[in-house]
This record gives C-alpha cells, structure tokens and sequence, in this order.
C-alpha cells in the first residue's frame, strides 16, 4: 500500500505544481499571439480612429472575423476611482465595418467627453470567448491568466464585459468581477447573444493617447529597445512618485498598491529608507531639478532621527532600528551622505556622521574580512543571522567615502579585506565554490576596487556574478510577452531586475576599463534586455488611466507583471540602475 501513498503524494505536488509549470508551458501561446499581429492591429486601428476607415480590408478581416465584438474605455482623470465609461458592439461574422463603425462613433463621442477623460481611450477585441465550466480547472490549466483574459457574463440575451487589462489594474479578483458583471456593471456588448453563463476571451487591446496608438499587453504597454531618452524619462516619472509620496516629516509611504490606491501608513524599513534617499541623490547628480534634491535632503533629516552613538564608544554611529541594528543600515546611511556631498555640498556635522558611521562598518569587521551583520548594546545579544547583502552594502559604503576622503586609507583596507573574504571563502568548502549569490552590491564595491586598484581578481569575481545574473534572465524562452529581460523565477519581480541592473552596469564600467569588448557587447545586450523589462513594469502615462488613481500611480515600479503594488525600494533599485543603463544602450 506504500506506493498507493506514493502514488497520491505526487499527484498532490502536481497539481499544486501546475499552476507554475503549466503556465511557463501553456502560458507562451499568449506571447506568440501578441508578437504575431501586434504591429498590424496597431496600423488597423490607427487607420478606424484617424480616418474613420480602414486602409487596408485584407488587413481587419484577418482580425476581425475571427473576433466577436470590440470594446471602448473611456478614461477619467476627475473620476478617478469609478469605472470608466465603456461601450461595446458585437462583430457578425466578417462584418468589418462593425469595428470601423464603433470607433467613429466613440470618436465623436470622444470629442464631447474631452474634459471628463484623462487623455487616453482602450480599444478591445473579443476573441475567442469561450464558457467557463469550473472556473477552478480554467485557473489550473491557464485560461484565465491575470490581465490576459477578459470576462463576459451573459443572462437573458444580454451580455456585459470587462477588458483583461481593466479586471488587472483595477486588481479584480476572478469572483469579484463576475459578481460586477452580474449586477451591471461593465460593457454592455450591443448585439451579443450567447447562452446564460461566464465566458473567458483572449483580449487583444490598443491604448490610444494623443497621437500614440499602442499595443496593450495586461495592464502595461511593453517596451523592447529603450533608448537612454526612454530611460531617464522612466528616472525621472519614478523619482516624482517618490518626491509625491514623501510625508513632510522627511518619512515616506513606505508601499502603495496601485490597483486599490492603497497606502500603508504603517510599515517602515529605515534601511530602505536610507537607499531611497540616496538614489535621489543620484537622481539629481544626474537630473538636475531641485525637487529630488529637497526630497532627498528631507529624507536624510528624518533619517538622522534613528542614528545613535554607541554608549561605549561615542564617536562609533549607527542607524537604530527599533530593537536591531543593522550593518547594511549605516552602509546605506553612509552612501546617502557621500551622494549628497558630491551632488550638493556637506557640513561640518554631516562630516562627523560619516566619519561615525565608518567607525561602525571597521569596527564591525572580524578578522578573516567578513562583518558583523548585527550590533549589539552592552548587556544585549545580537542577532546571529548573517545576511547576504548587509557586507555589499558596507563595502559601497566604506569604498565610496574613501573616494571623498581619500586619506582615509583604513576604509580602503577594510574593504579589501572584506573582498578577499567574499571572493575566496564565502560559499567555498574544501576548496569548492558551491555558489554564487547574486549580489549587486559587491558588484559595485568590486568595480570600484578595480578602479582603484586595477587587480584583475575584483574584475573576474564580478564577471562570474553577472554571468549567474544573464543565466537566470527571461530571454530565449519566457512564458509570457512581459517577462521577456526579467529574472528568474515565474513571474519575474521588479526590485531583482533593477538591483542586477545595478550589479551589471558595474561589471559593464569594469569591461569598458579593461577595453574588453566582447563582454562589453554581451553586458549592453543583457542591461538593455533588463531596462526593457524594467520600462515596461512602470505605470507610464499613455496607460496610466487604466489604474484606479492615475496622478498617484504615476510612476510606481510594480512588484512584477501580476502585482501592481509598490515599495519605496522598488523605485529606489530601478532609477539607481538605470541611471548608468542610460548611458550604455545608446552606445
């Protein structure tokens, strides 16, 4: 009877299982769909919206017949928490002049909703709707995808809808939406006539905004080949939600969930806090607008309200966390100040912060070069936990407060030493590395040390890590059209995507300086793969309005292709890195 329970256990993990695997092997219909028809249905509707008509019949037929209706939002900047105003027609047959005639309609009623819309208008298309039998077994073998599939319900000949791209951003579960469609709510699709029930339909959408007409994929508009303009405007539209979602106090919103205009108002991470302070200081060395300065000068204020001296030692500072203090908190505090001496100027107490707080970093090394990842006060007990990232950290830290201070020869001792231990021992037994972590922040600190010391070792650590990096990067193969220049694992996050971008644009500076070319071209390939990825996560302005507070969301990094929610982290990784991805793709 042992292999009966056998027999059970694995069918168990596999049905738990198929959700992933299932997707990443049945989801890549969705991808090659998009790929296929993108550019032709973009010129279709072009042509329906500009002119009324269609220049090309052969061209809407191809879509069309096998299309059962279209759908038109509406969007609202005033009105931002309703739905917005949709209408829908069905298509018969290869009645092309169904869609052509719809969109001349919307136009006109278009001109009349100017000041009720945010600029912006969706165009979907119905294909292939097909009736939901248990909507458990649609979840489980991949029809219903989140963003992907739109939702029909109809009852005594009436039928209403909701555009995949909506039910995403809108953050509609499945259940959720069918009961809004149950009660009214949505497209009522004119000339649909099914039997009673729920349909699921593949949608195929164009967002529309001014003089742009773009392919909708979910709930974004995907980017393939950014170019450095592309990337500092995506910096800068990211630094203005930080700047907008700062409190007076210096402390900013901590997570935002773009779907439900949520925002936490309770959660905190000081250390986060420090590295979102710091990348506005890198945004306005870059950009130079006084409102990402001010923010970030805000943002090191309140920060300073957590930094403490050691009660043995005075001159020792560290960043305070309620009951911990963490390494990477005054490495991160550290950098914050370097950035804002270089970009802006320092002071005089500022000056013994950052002499402080080094203090802290030396003295938490131990004698084989690795660190202490926690302190703690006489009489307590430190955490014993030792993190993965709080050394890289601490090295950016200490490395870059000794390009200020270049007399501080101690810095740059501790952060060799640190290297040397990361490189040779960490992750090695018996002589053995058994892994690689993904660290960008020692790939920062390595570049920085190859700079000052031109030892080759820094230069081939670094190039091992970003080769795990472009490993583990959507490409080849990707379950869906989003996840393409993404990490691993299903669906790739954001906040990894824009720290590798931070660790690969250091290896990419390493190459540039050793001359070599060949892995300069595969790291301008790799960073600009990750940048599309990157762009295409954010909540830019021809799709904003798809999101239930468009002037809030504007600007959010989302947590991955099927989570629009945000941290101040996410935004903090992704400008960091794609500051220096701005000058590499172009080159």
């Amino acid at each position: 009877m042992k292999w009966m329970g056998r027999l059970l256990f694995l069918v168990i993990l596999a049905l738990v299982c198929f959700p992933i695997w299932g997707k990443i092997a049945l989801g890549r219909f969705q991808a090659h769909y998009y790929n296929g028809d993108a550019q032709e249905l973009e010129k279709l509707f072009t042509s329906a919206w500009t002119h009324g008509k269609a220049d090309a019949e052969s061209t809407i037929k191809k879509h069309v017949q096998n299309a059962e209706g279209v759908i038109l939002a509406f969007y609202s900047e005033e009105k931002h928490s309703k739905s917005p105003i949709m209408v829908a027609e069905a298509i018969q047959g290869e009645d092309t002049e169904t869609l052509v005639k719809l969109i001349a309609k919307a136009e006109a009623k278009y001109e009349k909703l100017k000041d009720f819309c945010v600029g912006s208008m969706s165009v979907h298309l119905i294909l292939d709707a097909s009736k939901v039998s248990l909507p458990i077994f649609d979840s489980l073998f991949s029809r219903y995808q989140k963003g992907l599939t739109g939702l029909i319900y109809c009852e005594n000949h009436d039928c209403r809808a909701f555009p995949a791209p909506l039910i995403h951003a809108r953050g509609l579960k499945y259940d959720v939406a069918v009961k809004a469609l149950k009660n009214g709510k949505g497209a009522l699709v004119e000339g649909m006539d099914r039997s009673d029930g729920v349909y699921l339909f593949k949608d195929f959408g164009i967002i529309m905004s001014d003089d742009e007409q773009l392919p909708l994929y979910r709930a974004s508009v995907p980017v393939r080949n950014p170019t450095s303009t592309q990337i500092l405007d995506a910096c800068r539209i990211a630094g203005d939600f930080l700047v907008r979602m700062q409190r007076a106090t210096g402390r900013w919103y901590y997570e935002y969930d773009a779907s439900g205009d949520r925002l936490n108002k309770k959660a905190y991470n000081i250390l986060r806090h420090a590295g979102t302070t710091y990348s506005l200081f890198q945004l306005y060395g870059v950009i130079s607008e006084k409102r990402y300065a001010n923010a970030a000068t805000r943002g090191l204020r309140y920060l300073e309200n957590s930094i403490e001296a050691d009660p043995v030692d005075g001159k020792r500072l560290f960043v305070r966390e309620g009951k911990h203090i963490k390494l990477g908190g005054a490495g991160l505090g550290l950098m914050a100040y370097v950035e804002k001496e270089k970009v802006i100027g320092t002071t005089a107490r500022e000056k013994k912060t950052m002499d402080g707080l080094a203090r802290h970093l030396i003295m938490s090394q131990k004698a084989d070069g690795s660190f202490h990842s926690y302190h703690a006060l006489p009489g307590k007990t430190a955490k014993m936990r030792r993190s993965i990232y709080y050394p890289g950290e601490a090295m950016v830290g200490l490395i870059r407060y000794y390009q200020i201070r270049p007399e501080r020869a101690d810095c740059l001792d501790a952060v060799v030493k640190a290297a040397d231990y990361l490189i040779k021992k960490r992750w090695n037994i018996l002589g053995l590395r058994f892994n690689i972590p993904p660290d960008a922040w020692l790939m920062l600190a390595l570049e920085e040390l190859h700079e000052v010391t031109g030892d080759l070792v820094y230069a081939k650590y670094c190039f091992e890590i970003a080769k795990g990096m472009k490993f583990d990067q959507w490409i080849g193969i990707y379950p869906q059209y989003d996840y393409f220049g993404g990490f691993f694992p299903v669906a790739p996050q954001i906040t990894p995507a824009g720290a590798r971008s931070e660790g690969l644009t250091a290896a990419w500076l390493i190459a540039q300086r050793m001359g070599d070319k060949n892995t300069l071209d595969e790291l301008t390939t790799t960073i600009r793969q990750s940048a599309a990825f990157q762009l295409s996560g954010l909540i830019r302005e021809p799709f904003v309005g798809l999101y239930k507070n468009p002037k809030r969301a504007l600007g959010v990094f989302r947590h991955s292709p099927v989570n629009n929610r945000t941290r101040i982290d996410y935004n903090q990784h992704n400008i960091s890195g794609l500051l220096i991805a701005a000058k590499i793709v172009d080159s």
